[in-house]
């Protein structure tokens, strides 16, 4: 394997383990533990793709106000946009594949 190929390799190996992560972090946001679910909404503020609005949408749904605090700053980061507080403010941003909150 050349130097491209091994490049290459190793970029598409971390673009996957990225994923994974980013998954588990979604995961996370319906975790029965509320301390997962604060640091899954705040870590996932950092991903900084379109991919995470949904489930952080959804987030807002949450009873606990840690998680909604949370994912509210991770969605206003990740958007540049400061819709609101509510589900209702950002729902139109959410996809209808966003999982229910717990």
């Amino acid at each position: 394997m050349d130097i491209t190929t091994t490049s290459l390799v190793e970029s598409v190996e971390k673009t996957e383990l990225h994923r994974m992560e980013v998954d588990r972090l979604i995961e996370e946001l319906h975790h029965d533990e509320l301390s997962i679910r604060i640091n899954a909404a705040r870590s996932l503020r950092w991903v900084g793709s379109d991919l995470v609005i949904p489930p952080l949408v959804g987030a807002l749904r949450d009873a606990e106000e840690g998680v909604r605090f949370q994912a509210l700053r991770a969605l206003r980061e990740i958007t540049g946009k400061d819709l609101g507080e509510t589900y209702e403010d950002w729902a139109p941003l959410a996809s209808d594949s966003a999982p229910p909150p717990p």
